[in-house]
């Protein structure tokens, strides 16, 4: 176990999940390269994950700096902005409090930057593995999301002209490749971040401000995928928003991304009225599925939002 000779940042955003946040920072000290610093922003409720943090012996690791930070406001994106003014690295990983990495996750990732002698890569990710990718694939829903050009992860890493992106998690798992799109869980370089910031206009559990910020910043730098970056996403339940909230979060940032960030061509747009009647079904079979109205309310606050924003930004 090295402390890796550029100085790098580990940026945690946690919310009420101090055993899942015990485990990760678990499998980070076992990385074949330690980072400088961690940052832990913290927007918890309680005491829990402080009193867990102040139990953990970082005393026992003193080439690492430990940094904490409370946030009364829950909001990923606050938070990893927050924690971007912390750090103090140049080069900043972002990961979840409920990921396990594989051991050599951070040198994987550390390598692309090492390599890149002319600092062109803006920013790297690596292969994020969930549950229900070890659990083998759904032909049906892989169709209906190429269909109607929705976000699947077993696309290019490119941004679909309708406003969702692909990742590349199920079509590469054996070489390096640019990428327009990098998920939550990836790095930056700090100059990088020092001219693009997350959009604190998507709030709490900001659903797709990593693709935002990641396609913004692919116009400047180039975005690297490594497969061999690898981490296990848990997913946890615990501290997630009601579903009423995540599925009016899931109408409405696409439609303020899509007006945020591409062109508005009579294609683009008949892509993005496409895709979202796409999600409109996918929002209810997933109300019949689960048997309840919680998605299909919030789809129906998405599209009020959506119009409340259209009549004031028109007016």
């Amino acid at each position: 176990m090295t402390v890796n000779k550029m100085k790098t940042s580990l940026i945690i955003c946690t919310k009420n999940r101090p055993d899942d946040l015990k485990e990760c920072l678990d499998s980070v000290f076992q990385q074949t390269e330690l980072p400088t610093e961690i940052i832990i922003v913290d927007s918890s409720n309680s005491q829990d994950s402080y009193v867990m943090l102040k139990k953990y012996n970082f005393l026992d690791i003193p080439q690492v700096r430990f940094v904490y930070k409370h946030s009364d406001i829950q909001s990923s994106t606050y938070q990893r902005n927050r924690g971007i003014e912390l750090s103090t690295g140049d080069i900043l990983h972002f990961i979840d409090d409920d990921v396990i990495l594989e051991p050599d996750y951070l040198e994987k990732i550390n390598e692309i930057y090492r390599q890149d002698k002319e600092g062109n890569v803006g920013g790297v990710g690596g292969l994020i593995i969930q549950k229900k990718r070890l659990s083998g694939t759904n032909v049906l829903s892989d169709l209906f999301k190429t269909i109607f050009l929705l976000t699947n992860d077993k696309g290019s890493g490119k941004m679909l002209p309708s406003g969702w992106g692909t990742v590349q998690y199920r079509r590469n798992r054996d070489k390096i490749a640019k990428t327009e799109i990098l998920q939550g869980c990836c790095s930056y370089r700090k100059k990088v971040l020092d001219e693009y910031k997350f959009d604190e206009t998507l709030t709490g559990a900001a659903i797709r401000e990593d693709l935002d910020i990641s396609y913004r910043i692919s116009r400047k730098y180039q975005l690297i995928y490594t497969p061999f970056a690898k981490l296990y996403h848990k997913a946890s339940d615990i501290g997630r928003e009601d579903k009423e909230l995540y599925y009016q979060k899931y109408i409405y940032n696409h439609y303020y991304l899509f007006r945020k960030n591409l062109n508005h061509n009579l294609f683009n747009v008949i892509c993005f009225l496409w895709s979202d009647l796409g999600s409109v079904l996918g929002i209810i079979l997933i109300s019949i599925k689960q048997k309840s109205m919680k998605p299909i309310k919030g789809a129906l606050k998405g599209y009020k939002q959506i119009f409340q924003h259209l009549f004031h930004h028109d007016s």
